[in-house]
């Protein structure tokens, strides 16, 4: 039988700055990673340039 503290579950949140929206996330009891990007789009691991020049289709331009 498996123990619920042995189960891990993924959560995806949406913000603002994603680097002020992580420190929160990391401080809390029971989380075992925190991973700051973007959302949406082709490309893995875009950079800040290309995701604001609108190549790349991930959310992040105003």
């Amino acid at each position: 039988m498996t123990k619920r503290e042995d189960i891990l579950e993924k959560a995806t949140f949406a913000g603002g700055c994603f680097w002020c929206m992580a420190k929160p996330f990391k401080e809390m009891e029971g989380v075992k990673d925190v991973v700051a990007g973007y959302t949406g789009g082709h490309k893995r691991n875009p950079a800040y340039d290309e995701v604001y020049s609108g190549t790349t289709g991930h959310y992040g331009r105003i």
